[in-house]
């Protein structure tokens, strides 16, 4: 009965995701979402190294774990996704937190001292 009820909803579910990533492309490509500046640091205006490495290491690890997928025989739950992503993954994270968190206090610092500086002693 179970085997046969996931046969039954494998197909329209296959099917909506494959729909999902149509419309999304379509939009994506059409310019319906926009991804103007998805990598570009506002703060100066040029691209920005950590965005790209942040999105290039999130597309590697969402693919690797795709491939997990298929060779995975359950079909009742997803695989535990392995150790030497998530650590790539939190590591990438990481980096890009601790850029900008560096870069806000720096900013504050900054704004601290040409307080001083302006104010009358």
């Amino acid at each position: 009965m179970q085997r046969s009820l996931e046969k039954l909803l494998l197909w329209p579910s296959a099917a909506f995701l494959l729909t999902l990533a149509a419309v999304l492309s379509f939009k994506l490509l059409n310019g319906r979402i926009r991804t103007r500046g998805l990598l570009v640091d506002p703060a100066t205006g040029q691209v920005s190294a950590l965005r790209v490495q942040q999105l290039l290491v999130t597309l590697a690890c969402a693919g690797a774990y795709a491939a997990e997928l298929s060779d995975w025989p359950r079909s009742d739950r997803l695989p535990p996704p392995p150790d030497e992503l998530l650590m790539l993954f939190a590591g990438s994270n990481a980096i890009v937190l601790l850029h900008q968190t560096f870069q806000s206090v720096l900013r504050a610092f900054s704004r601290s001292i040409r307080a001083e500086k302006d104010s009358p002693s």
